[in-house]
């Protein structure tokens, strides 16, 4: 950009509509010495509109995305309909009925009037073509504005008089103002080398929404992003450029909406209902598909039969995956297999049972080789059980590198729900989250409020030709006995504090203790115990191929159990609907740790980084399967007393300091108002004897009650034992 050696704010409601204004000649005009900024400004001046357009809700929705105001603040679309006021755009007049200004990119959906304005004149304004190199769009007036002059612009065959001077319009302060800069190159020079992956293009750069005039005022060229392609030589007036007529952009929308319909789906996810455990201590994901047992998704047909359904679900989640459902535009339902999960995006694919063609091409082009040219897309979500789609244009402006260097694109109308098409038909780019992987701290990746962003689809189509280095083994469907399957080191851990790490000497490995925990407990015969690892050493992190960087070890409310002393004296006054609330006293296993651990899958590999003596060491290790716990023991259902117990498990005994061979069952599950709670029993109480008989499972409980009308428990609560009577006759 070059620099502005004079600024000369010119108000335009201050303008006189009988402002006087040279017309130069379009033959060769005669060579100037110097110009005089005043009267450039003063040249362009009549051709300068603003164009008002007044934006609308559609069904209830407002458009998405921002424009960009003076000094650089970003507006968003929706703002200007809650402040009443249309957006400004700097226009110029070209012929008499046809002005250019910078396309905003807004759906027409949205759009409710266009208006452009000449001080106190206002004429309504058609979009009539849009063009396809620079950002811009033509609009027809309804009628001449007599106080505005279209600009004057040098013919073919005539040579400009120099030096050549931009003008650029600008809201400044609230006062729409031409800023008019000093002499530049000649505008055959005037471009950077911009370097795009392995190739380069050329792009020509100067002020947006400005015109580039010779010394007697002709216009030789016209910015309105203040990008533009160089390959192409543009003529200086804008209606001779290349575009997509009304007409064209009503077909192109059609044959837009039709390639959607017959191959971006509704998918229905069917999962059966998931462990109370699960849902208790999992991270919550931000569409409660955690406790989900339907979800709404969009899947795209692929051309290889295949269908990718964009649903970012944690493994625990995918664990319970039943069925998928693909619904058509026509409300014809498919059903589909599971074959594999993204390792690295939030989607899976699967393979229907029938044929769904034609299917998308994922195109493998870098997406800079679009930039600023005009493309089709289609804004597609899910509106309750439907699923809704509009067909938008929009250009590819400007690119944020992200993960792994992959440059997205960046300020695009809709951007969460926008899929777009290359100028052949296949799908270039598409709103996808970036899956979080083990251990990682969920934080915002994407831009938008629902986390997705416009991923180019060269980066999906390498993740499906390499499939099986990029699918996820361990975020599959499971089975309900798999699905409760742990990962475990076999440790109990406290988390760190600074106190704590200054103490055990891992202050300066643990940043002061935010993260890393301190062994407080091994389990024999536990991985932890075979890696040597024992109580007072400072657990610090985890490396695994599946993540960049270590992940570090940290803790989470509720992995030490009960906060304080468990109440059991007072169990007998919680009221009924409460006992399904009140978290285990134990420690549970399936803590942060072992989540993270049972996340990178049982048999990978990782490296343990610890501290013992304030010396740091690494171990490999294995993920190993815990032995039942337990959130997965072995159970029994009694309906008729409307009890559950499961078998006592290692951390259930060490705990209350029971011996491997004590007998004895927790009770895991009351139903209000039934025959057990009535009786007197509570849960995480331990029942020992049936009838004077020892239980030594749950197995075992089933078979001592079976038949029985009246029952004697002996029941330990902690230390204390009782007797309770449980009568099931009557």
């Amino acid at each position: 950009m070059h620099f502005i050696a004079t600024l000369l704010t010119i108000a335009l409601t201050s303008l006189s509509s009988t402002a006087a204004a040279v017309t130069p000649q379009t033959d060769v005009p005669p060579k100037a010495a110097s110009v005089d900024p005043k009267t450039i400004a003063e040249l362009v001046r009549p051709s300068l509109v603003v164009v008002e357009m007044w934006l609308k809700q559609d069904r209830g929705e407002t458009p998405e995305g921002y424009l960009m105001g003076e000094r650089g603040y970003r507006n968003a679309f929706s703002q200007f309909i809650d402040d009443e006021r249309p957006i400004e755009l700097p226009g110029y007049l070209i012929a008499p009925n046809l002005v250019v200004a910078r396309d905003p990119e807004i759906p027409r959906r949205f759009i409710a009037a266009i208006t452009v304005r000449s001080g106190d004149v206002h004429v309504d304004a058609t979009p009539t073509a849009w063009l396809s190199e620079d950002g811009g769009m033509l609009l027809t007036l309804a009628g001449p504005i007599a106080s505005a002059k279209p600009l004057s612009f040098l013919a073919a065959d005539a040579k400009a008089t120099m030096p050549l001077t931009t003008v650029h319009a600008q809201d400044w302060d609230g006062v729409w103002t031409l800023l008019v800069g000093g002499p530049q190159r000649e505008v055959s020079d005037g471009f950077a080398l911009e370097i795009v992956g392995s190739g380069a293009v050329a792009v020509a750069t100067s002020e947006p929404d400005a015109v580039t005039v010779d010394a007697n005022g002709a216009t030789v060229r016209v910015d309105l992003t203040g990008r533009r392609l160089a390959t192409p030589v543009l003529p200086a007036n804008p209606a001779l450029w290349p575009n997509v007529s009304a007409e064209t952009m009503t077909r192109l929308a059609s044959e837009t909406r039709q390639r959607t319909d017959e191959s971006i789906l509704r998918a229905t996810l069917h999962f059966r209902s998931p462990r109370k455990s699960a849902v208790a201590r999992d991270l919550t994901t931000a569409d409660g598909s955690d406790a989900a047992t339907e979800l709404e998704a969009l899947a795209v047909v692929l051309d290889d039969g295949n269908v990718l359904v964009l649903a970012n679900l944690q493994p625990s989640v995918t664990a319970r995956l039943e069925r998928v459902e693909l619904i058509d535009s026509t409300d014809h339902s498919h059903s589909a297999e599971f074959l594999a999960t993204l390792r690295d995006w939030g989607a899976f694919l699967a393979k229907p049972a029938e044929s769904l063609s034609p299917g998308l091409t994922l195109n493998a082009t870098d997406l800079s080789a679009w930039r600023n040219r005009l493309l089709m897309a289609s804004s597609v979500r899910i509106v309750g059980r439907n699923r809704v789609s509009d067909p938008i244009h929009l250009r590819l402006g400007a690119f944020e590198a992200g993960w792994r260097g992959i440059r997205f694109p960046i300020g695009l109308p809709q951007e969460s729900s926008a899929f777009l098409f290359a100028p052949d038909g296949s799908l270039a780019a598409l709103p996808l989250n970036k899956r979080e992987q083990p251990g990682a701290t969920r934080n915002r990746f994407n831009r938008s409020g629902q986390n997705l962003s416009c991923t180019p689809a060269s980066v999906l189509a390498r993740a499906l030709d390499s499939l099986d280095s990029s699918r996820d083994v361990t975020n599959i469907p499971l089975t309900e006995e798999e699905e409760s399957r742990t990962g475990w080191l076999g440790a109990l851990v406290q988390p760190l504090e600074p106190e704590l790490a200054r103490a055990n000497g891992v202050a300066e490995f643990s940043r002061d203790g935010e993260f890393g925990g301190l062994v407080t407990l091994v389990y024999a015969n536990s991985p932890a115990a075979k890696a040597g690892i024992e109580p007072g050493d400072v657990l610090l992190s985890i490396t695994t191929p599946r993540r960049d960087r270590p992940i570090e070890i940290a803790f989470m409310e509720g992995d030490l159990g009960f906060t304080g002393v468990f109440p059991w004296d007072r169990l007998d006054e919680l009221p009924e609907e409460y006992y399904d609330q009140i978290p285990a006293p134990w420690p549970p296993i399936e803590d942060s740790l072992n989540r993270t651990l049972t996340a990178l899958g049982i048999g990978s590999r990782y490296l343990l980084e610890f501290a013992h003596d304030g010396t740091l060491t690494t171990k490999e290790l294995t993920v190993e399967l815990s032995p039942p716990h337990y959130g997965n023991a072995p159970k029994f259902e009694d309906t008729a007393m409307g009890m559950t117990v499961r078998d006592l498990t290692l951390e259930v005994r060490q705990y209350l300091n029971l011996t491997d061979d004590a007998p004895g069952v927790v009770v895991s599950k009351l139903e209000p108002g039934q025959r057990a709670s009535v009786a007197g029993l509570r849960p995480f109480e331990i029942i020992t004897e049936v009838d004077g008989q020892p239980v030594t499972s749950a197995a075992v409980f089933g078979t001592l009650v079976e038949g029985k009308k009246d029952l004697k428990f002996t029941v330990k609560r902690a230390q204390k034992e009782r007797v309770v009577k449980v009568a099931l006759a009557g």
